[in-house]
């Protein structure tokens, strides 16, 4: 099947694959949605929160085992595409060498915590999840490099799919606990292989082992690794305290939270992983005409987190109704705030990318270690009080002194000032749009469609999307 062509201009292509994967995403979303209210009315909150505990754990050995090699396979990829073969066959060795070490050892020291034998087992068979998952990014590498974004959709439907069916099978033949954690790793399996076809029309899909590169890529990607780790303990720190200091029950409902939240997520990343390429190559030739893009990124993601967020204060009790059933309806509370944190979540994430681009992996890292740093501190004080409201709000408070370094940082380590300009107009959007929710917020889907429609209104009366934006957007010859 031929591939379509992306529009020509940078925007334009910079909107194509983000439309793409984003309409792609919409369908792996209902696949996930799926997924997750199978698994948590087939095994409660305390089962639940034993398989997110285990997927949880072993995704913070699975970002040691990637050390930020993706970011900078993309970067040294899009500066000179003639390396690709070289890069991606170099990376895909040295990530499965480095993930046979970090998972055994993960392995090793999880049957040393105090966790129970069945969440040591499951941290056993969920460990060829990550694995084959580490696998599949070096192969997504070429992909975005290529702007061909919706070969990773096509991917990424294809795992899930092979996953949901698994689930249905599992939870049909009641085949128990340890058979709905195998069902990640099959899905991840059949993404790998999935991959592997449709990146042989780019590259040879094999493994070379060349120790001068991986030198090289090493010294590059060592600080941008650390600050991958430091952001996924600063994302997951909560709920391994909440494992060790509350209930598996609240650990399952949180972790349902979060599996919203990660869902979410998937937005930005897929908008950041359009504009990573082209961003690169503008400040490499000319960084003025690099400004405009990274500021509409900004206020892009901006509008985005704020529909999310004001969009959950009306309905969240519904949506973790329909995540996981009435057992889970406790976690509302919890998800409104962070839905909140989740806005500046989506621009931290984009000021991560500027500093990758500019080089910058260290200052992210300094960022990210206070973050963690009182994100812990504030945890140990919140979590025995208050549970999961308290990890909530300090998701909240730690993202918002991590927006504020980052801004401040900007300006400061990268001279590109980022405007908020249209933070106060896109707040008024979102209470509005709040306001015409609540009334409907007991017929959750009426709401959701009304809320929508509302807010995209005023985005245009609003002026938060300008004319300029749409005319560029416009088809038409680059």
């Amino acid at each position: 099947m031929a591939v379509a062509k992306a529009p020509q201009s940078a925007t334009k292509t910079i909107a194509y694959n983000t439309a793409v994967q984003v309409a792609g995403k919409a369908f792996i979303l209902v696949l996930a949605a799926l997924s997750v209210g199978i698994l948590t009315r087939y095994l409660g909150a305390e089962e639940y929160g034993k398989f997110s505990l285990a997927l949880v754990y072993l995704s913070l050995f699975g970002i040691v085992g990637d050390l930020g090699l993706f970011t900078i396979a993309v970067r040294e990829m899009t500066k000179d595409e003639s390396r690709m073969q070289e890069i991606v066959a170099n990376t895909l060795s040295l990530r499965a060498l480095m993930a046979t070490v970090v998972f055994t050892v993960a392995i090793g020291i999880g049957w040393l915590l105090p966790y129970t034998p069945d969440v040591k087992i499951a941290i056993a068979i969920a460990a060829l999840s990550q694995f084959f998952g580490l696998l599949n990014s070096t192969l997504i590498t070429v992909f975005l490099t290529k702007m061909r974004m919706q070969l990773a959709v096509v991917t990424d439907i294809a795992g899930r799919s092979t996953s949901l069916a698994a689930v249905i099978f599992v939870v049909m033949n009641d085949f128990g606990f340890y058979a709905i954690v195998a069902t990640a790793a099959l899905g991840s399996l059949v993404t790998f292989l999935t991959s592997t076809l449709l990146a042989r029309q780019y590259v040879k899909v094999r493994m070379w082992a060349d120790t001068k590169l991986w030198k090289a890529m090493f010294k590059e990607s060592l600080p941008l690794g650390a600050a991958l780790v430091v952001s996924q303990l600063y994302y997951r720190v909560d709920i391994m305290l909440l494992s060790f200091l509350r209930t598996t029950v609240e650990v399952g409902v949180y972790s349902a939270v979060f599996k919203i939240l990660e869902l979410l997520l998937t937005v930005p990343l897929f908008f950041l992983n359009s504009v990573f390429p082209v961003m690169i190559r503008r400040l490499e030739i000319d960084p003025d005409s690099a400004r405009p893009l990274i500021q509409k990124s900004f206020d892009m993601l901006m509008i985005a987190g704020t529909a999310f967020a004001f969009g959950g204060l009306a309905i969240a009790a519904d949506i973790m109704n329909v995540i996981g059933g009435h057992e889970f309806v406790s976690g509302a509370g919890a998800l409104r705030v962070v839905l909140f944190a989740m806005v500046l979540t989506f621009m931290v994430m984009a000021f991560v990318n500027l500093y990758v681009a500019k080089g910058k992996q260290a200052k992210a890292l300094k960022i990210g270690l206070i973050g963690l740093v009182l994100n812990i501190a504030l945890n140990l004080v919140a979590i025995p009080r208050y549970g999961i409201i308290g990890a909530a709000w300090v998701t909240l408070a730690s993202e918002i002194v991590i927006f504020a370094l980052y801004v401040r940082g900007a300006r400061r380590d990268l001279s590109l000032p980022i405007s908020l300009r249209v933070m106060p107009r896109t707040i008024l959007a979102g209470l509005l749009m709040a306001a015409a929710m609540y009334p409907l917020r007991h017929h959750w889907i009426i709401a959701f469609f009304v809320g929508g429609a509302v807010y995209l209104v005023l985005v245009f009366l609003l002026r938060l999307i300008t004319p300029d934006v749409l005319k560029e957007l416009k088809p038409g010859k680059a």
